[in-house]
Protein backbone atom coordinates (compact mmCIF):
# COMPACT_ATOMS: atom_id res chain seq x y z
CA UNK A 1 0.00 0.00 0.00
CA UNK A 2 1.43 3.19 -1.06
CA UNK A 3 1.97 5.37 1.97
CA UNK A 4 0.88 9.17 1.57
CA UNK A 5 1.83 11.20 4.71
CA UNK A 6 4.85 13.39 4.20
CA UNK A 7 3.66 13.92 0.97
CA UNK A 8 2.79 17.35 -0.94
CA UNK A 9 -0.15 17.68 -3.05
CA UNK A 10 -1.42 20.73 -5.02
CA UNK A 11 -4.78 21.48 -5.42
CA UNK A 12 -6.68 24.15 -7.73
CA UNK A 13 -9.62 25.68 -6.56
CA UNK A 14 -9.68 23.96 -3.35
CA UNK A 15 -12.12 26.20 -1.41
CA UNK A 16 -15.07 24.76 -2.06
CA UNK A 17 -17.36 21.95 -3.48
CA UNK A 18 -15.34 18.99 -4.75
CA UNK A 19 -12.42 20.52 -4.13
CA UNK A 20 -12.54 21.28 -0.91
CA UNK A 21 -13.22 17.77 -0.02
CA UNK A 22 -10.23 16.57 -2.16
CA UNK A 23 -8.26 19.09 0.39
CA UNK A 24 -9.70 17.80 3.34
CA UNK A 25 -9.68 13.85 2.09
CA UNK A 26 -5.64 14.67 1.67
CA UNK A 27 -5.07 16.71 4.44
CA UNK A 28 -6.93 13.80 6.80
CA UNK A 29 -4.14 11.12 5.32
CA UNK A 30 -1.67 13.65 7.21
CA UNK A 31 -0.65 14.92 3.71
CA UNK A 32 1.33 18.36 3.60
CA UNK A 33 -1.52 20.04 0.82
CA UNK A 34 -1.74 23.75 -0.50
CA UNK A 35 -4.75 24.77 -2.51
CA UNK A 36 -5.65 27.72 -4.70
CA UNK A 37 -8.33 29.74 -4.40
CA UNK A 38 -9.86 33.09 -6.38
CA UNK A 39 -12.81 33.91 -4.02
CA UNK A 40 -13.64 32.29 -0.97
CA UNK A 41 -11.70 34.10 1.44
CA UNK A 42 -13.77 32.75 4.52
CA UNK A 43 -13.94 29.02 3.63
CA UNK A 44 -10.34 29.32 2.57
CA UNK A 45 -9.34 30.61 6.44
CA UNK A 46 -11.33 27.76 7.80
CA UNK A 47 -9.68 25.17 6.64
CA UNK A 48 -6.49 26.25 7.41
CA UNK A 49 -7.40 26.82 10.83
CA UNK A 50 -8.68 23.28 11.05
CA UNK A 51 -5.57 21.44 9.32
CA UNK A 52 -2.02 22.38 10.65
CA UNK A 53 -1.04 20.95 7.19
CA UNK A 54 -3.16 22.49 5.19
CA UNK A 55 -2.46 26.46 3.23
CA UNK A 56 -4.27 28.17 0.81
CA UNK A 57 -2.62 30.66 -1.85
CA UNK A 58 -4.98 33.11 -3.58
CA UNK A 59 -4.46 32.42 -7.47
CA UNK A 60 -6.54 32.59 -10.41
CA UNK A 61 -6.42 29.57 -12.80
CA UNK A 62 -7.41 31.60 -15.72
CA UNK A 63 -4.86 34.26 -15.29
CA UNK A 64 -2.08 34.27 -18.42
CA UNK A 65 0.60 33.64 -16.14
CA UNK A 66 1.82 32.75 -12.35
CA UNK A 67 1.19 28.46 -12.77
CA UNK A 68 4.46 27.77 -12.77
CA UNK A 69 5.67 30.54 -9.76
CA UNK A 70 3.06 29.35 -7.72
CA UNK A 71 4.18 25.04 -8.25
CA UNK A 72 7.91 26.66 -7.76
CA UNK A 73 6.38 27.87 -4.41
CA UNK A 74 4.90 25.03 -3.20
CA UNK A 75 7.55 22.64 -4.26
CA UNK A 76 10.25 25.09 -2.90
CA UNK A 77 8.43 25.50 0.52
CA UNK A 78 8.11 21.87 0.87
CA UNK A 79 11.28 20.07 -1.07
CA UNK A 80 8.66 18.51 -3.70
CA UNK A 81 5.43 18.02 -4.82
CA UNK A 82 4.23 14.47 -5.65
CA UNK A 83 0.59 15.55 -6.70
CA UNK A 84 -1.62 18.00 -8.86
CA UNK A 85 -4.96 17.70 -8.48
CA UNK A 86 -6.15 20.20 -11.41
CA UNK A 87 -9.62 20.85 -9.81
CA UNK A 88 -10.13 24.40 -10.44
CA UNK A 89 -13.23 25.07 -12.77
CA UNK A 90 -16.12 27.41 -14.13
CA UNK A 91 -19.28 25.94 -15.64
CA UNK A 92 -21.43 28.55 -18.31
CA UNK A 93 -23.80 26.85 -20.44
CA UNK A 94 -25.62 28.11 -22.90
CA UNK A 95 -27.33 27.70 -26.50
CA UNK A 96 -24.30 28.05 -28.83
CA UNK A 97 -26.35 30.63 -30.58
CA UNK A 98 -26.67 32.85 -27.40
CA UNK A 99 -24.40 36.37 -28.45
CA UNK A 100 -23.06 36.07 -24.73
CA UNK A 101 -21.55 32.12 -26.23
CA UNK A 102 -17.91 33.63 -27.70
CA UNK A 103 -17.01 35.41 -24.00
CA UNK A 104 -18.19 32.54 -22.31
CA UNK A 105 -16.15 29.99 -23.67
CA UNK A 106 -13.28 32.33 -24.16
CA UNK A 107 -13.55 32.18 -20.03
CA UNK A 108 -14.24 28.45 -19.97
CA UNK A 109 -11.24 27.83 -21.60
CA UNK A 110 -8.59 30.04 -19.93
CA UNK A 111 -9.32 28.56 -16.65
CA UNK A 112 -10.71 24.89 -17.22
CA UNK A 113 -8.27 24.21 -20.37
CA UNK A 114 -5.21 26.57 -20.19
CA UNK A 115 -5.04 26.57 -16.46
CA UNK A 116 -4.99 23.10 -16.23
CA UNK A 117 -2.33 22.68 -18.90
CA UNK A 118 -0.18 25.34 -17.67
CA UNK A 119 -0.13 24.11 -13.93
CA UNK A 120 0.06 20.31 -15.10
CA UNK A 121 3.20 21.40 -17.52
CA UNK A 122 4.88 23.24 -14.57
CA UNK A 123 4.33 20.63 -12.30
CA UNK A 124 5.53 17.99 -14.45
CA UNK A 125 8.78 19.59 -14.80
CA UNK A 126 9.32 18.84 -11.00
CA UNK A 127 7.88 15.34 -10.69
CA UNK A 128 10.10 13.92 -13.79
CA UNK A 129 13.30 15.28 -11.88
CA UNK A 130 11.61 13.64 -8.74
CA UNK A 131 11.30 10.26 -10.46
CA UNK A 132 7.71 10.02 -9.74
CA UNK A 133 4.06 11.61 -9.42
CA UNK A 134 0.44 11.90 -10.01
CA UNK A 135 -1.29 14.28 -11.89
CA UNK A 136 -5.16 14.50 -11.87
CA UNK A 137 -7.49 16.43 -14.04
CA UNK A 138 -11.21 17.01 -13.52
CA UNK A 139 -13.37 16.15 -16.06
CA UNK A 140 -17.39 15.42 -15.56
CA UNK A 141 -20.17 13.19 -16.15
CA UNK A 142 -21.25 15.87 -19.09
CA UNK A 143 -17.98 14.73 -20.95
CA UNK A 144 -19.47 10.77 -20.79
CA UNK A 145 -23.13 12.39 -22.06
CA UNK A 146 -21.43 13.97 -24.49
CA UNK A 147 -20.00 11.52 -25.70
CA UNK A 148 -23.01 8.87 -25.89
CA UNK A 149 -25.38 11.53 -27.71
CA UNK A 150 -22.72 12.24 -30.14
CA UNK A 151 -24.58 12.10 -33.60
CA UNK A 152 -27.94 11.89 -32.09
CA UNK A 153 -31.21 13.18 -33.94
CA UNK A 154 -32.39 16.47 -32.21
CA UNK A 155 -35.24 15.03 -30.90
CA UNK A 156 -33.40 12.66 -28.46
CA UNK A 157 -31.21 15.20 -27.16
CA UNK A 158 -32.20 16.74 -23.86
CA UNK A 159 -33.76 20.45 -24.20
CA UNK A 160 -31.11 22.49 -22.90
CA UNK A 161 -27.39 23.05 -24.03
CA UNK A 162 -23.99 22.03 -21.84
CA UNK A 163 -21.47 23.78 -23.97
CA UNK A 164 -19.22 25.95 -23.75
CA UNK A 165 -18.49 23.81 -20.48
CA UNK A 166 -18.79 20.48 -22.16
CA UNK A 167 -16.54 21.26 -24.71
CA UNK A 168 -13.95 22.13 -21.87
CA UNK A 169 -14.71 18.44 -20.30
CA UNK A 170 -14.11 16.78 -23.66
CA UNK A 171 -10.91 18.84 -23.88
CA UNK A 172 -9.89 17.33 -19.93
CA UNK A 173 -10.43 13.87 -21.48
CA UNK A 174 -7.96 14.33 -24.47
CA UNK A 175 -5.53 16.01 -22.66
CA UNK A 176 -5.32 13.85 -20.03
CA UNK A 177 -5.09 10.68 -22.45
CA UNK A 178 -2.13 12.35 -24.08
CA UNK A 179 -0.12 13.39 -21.65
CA UNK A 180 -0.61 10.00 -20.10
CA UNK A 181 0.44 8.68 -22.85
CA UNK A 182 3.66 10.59 -22.95
CA UNK A 183 4.51 9.91 -19.83
CA UNK A 184 4.59 6.07 -20.37
CA UNK A 185 6.43 6.45 -23.84
CA UNK A 186 8.87 8.84 -21.85
CA UNK A 187 9.68 6.55 -19.39
CA UNK A 188 8.52 8.61 -16.53
CA UNK A 189 7.47 6.85 -13.21
CA UNK A 190 4.57 9.99 -12.97
CA UNK A 191 0.62 9.41 -13.85
CA UNK A 192 -1.80 11.42 -15.54
CA UNK A 193 -5.85 9.94 -14.52
CA UNK A 194 -8.66 11.79 -15.55
CA UNK A 195 -11.52 11.72 -12.83
CA UNK A 196 -15.38 12.42 -13.85
CA UNK A 197 -17.63 12.72 -11.54
CA UNK A 198 -21.31 12.52 -12.01
CA UNK A 199 -23.86 14.81 -10.70
CA UNK A 200 -22.31 16.02 -7.31
CA UNK A 201 -24.05 18.26 -4.21
CA UNK A 202 -22.22 21.56 -4.12
CA UNK A 203 -22.78 25.18 -5.40
CA UNK A 204 -21.96 23.92 -9.15
CA UNK A 205 -23.78 21.29 -9.59
CA UNK A 206 -26.98 22.99 -8.40
CA UNK A 207 -26.05 25.90 -10.33
CA UNK A 208 -25.86 23.79 -13.79
CA UNK A 209 -29.26 22.04 -12.41
CA UNK A 210 -30.85 25.70 -12.12
CA UNK A 211 -29.51 26.50 -15.73
CA UNK A 212 -30.57 23.49 -17.30
CA UNK A 213 -33.97 24.07 -15.91
CA UNK A 214 -34.53 27.38 -17.04
CA UNK A 215 -33.60 26.71 -20.58
CA UNK A 216 -35.84 23.05 -20.70
CA UNK A 217 -38.10 24.96 -19.26
CA UNK A 218 -37.85 28.14 -22.28
CA UNK A 219 -37.73 25.43 -24.80
CA UNK A 220 -40.35 23.33 -23.84
CA UNK A 221 -43.09 25.49 -22.61
CA UNK A 222 -43.14 23.65 -19.57
CA UNK A 223 -42.50 24.65 -15.70
CA UNK A 224 -39.33 22.62 -14.74
CA UNK A 225 -37.97 23.54 -11.54
CA UNK A 226 -34.32 22.81 -10.24
CA UNK A 227 -34.90 20.08 -8.30
CA UNK A 228 -36.93 18.37 -11.35
CA UNK A 229 -33.55 19.06 -13.49
CA UNK A 230 -31.41 17.42 -10.70
CA UNK A 231 -33.55 14.26 -10.54
CA UNK A 232 -33.52 14.18 -14.38
CA UNK A 233 -29.95 14.34 -14.33
CA UNK A 234 -29.33 12.06 -12.04
CA UNK A 235 -31.24 9.77 -13.68
CA UNK A 236 -29.08 10.18 -16.90
CA UNK A 237 -25.94 8.93 -15.18
CA UNK A 238 -24.88 5.41 -14.58
CA UNK A 239 -24.89 5.03 -10.58
CA UNK A 240 -28.30 6.92 -10.38
CA UNK A 241 -27.51 8.77 -6.93
CA UNK A 242 -26.13 12.52 -6.44
CA UNK A 243 -23.03 12.69 -4.82
CA UNK A 244 -21.22 13.70 -1.84
CA UNK A 245 -18.14 15.87 -2.60
CA UNK A 246 -16.77 13.62 0.23
CA UNK A 247 -16.91 11.09 -1.83
CA UNK A 248 -15.11 12.21 -4.84
CA UNK A 249 -12.07 13.39 -2.24
CA UNK A 250 -12.05 9.49 -0.92
CA UNK A 251 -11.88 8.35 -4.40
CA UNK A 252 -8.02 10.65 -4.90
CA UNK A 253 -6.82 8.81 -2.02
CA UNK A 254 -7.89 5.57 -3.38
CA UNK A 255 -6.24 6.35 -6.79
CA UNK A 256 -3.21 7.19 -5.27
CA UNK A 257 -2.95 4.32 -3.40
CA UNK A 258 -3.63 2.46 -6.03
CA UNK A 259 -1.44 3.66 -8.77
CA UNK A 260 -2.17 0.87 -11.16
CA UNK A 261 -5.93 2.04 -11.60
CA UNK A 262 -6.57 4.04 -14.73
CA UNK A 263 -9.66 6.26 -12.64
CA UNK A 264 -13.01 4.97 -10.91
CA UNK A 265 -15.32 3.84 -12.04
CA UNK A 266 -18.52 6.35 -10.91
CA UNK A 267 -20.89 3.08 -10.86
CA UNK A 268 -18.30 0.38 -9.33
CA UNK A 269 -17.63 3.08 -7.01
CA UNK A 270 -21.08 3.09 -6.13
CA UNK A 271 -21.64 -0.34 -5.64
CA UNK A 272 -18.42 -1.17 -3.22
CA UNK A 273 -16.56 -2.61 -5.41
CA UNK A 274 -13.34 -1.28 -4.96
CA UNK A 275 -13.64 -1.05 -1.24
CA UNK A 276 -11.46 -3.54 0.19
CA UNK A 277 -11.65 -5.34 3.58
Amino acid sequence: MVVLEGKVALVTGGSRGIGRAIVEALAEEKMNVVFTYVRGVQQADELERTYSNVRAVQADAGASDGHRATVDQVAGTYGGLHVLVNNAGIAEVMWPQDPRYGEASTRSHAVNCEGTAKYTDAALDVMKKAGSGDVFVMSSIAATLAKSMAGAPPEALPPFSMSPYVETKLWAETFTEETATALRDGGFDVRCRVLHPELVKTDLGLYLAGEFARMASEKTGQQITPDMMAAQMVGMTPSQIFWEPKEIGQQVVHLLKNPDLATVNQAAWNKGEYRTK
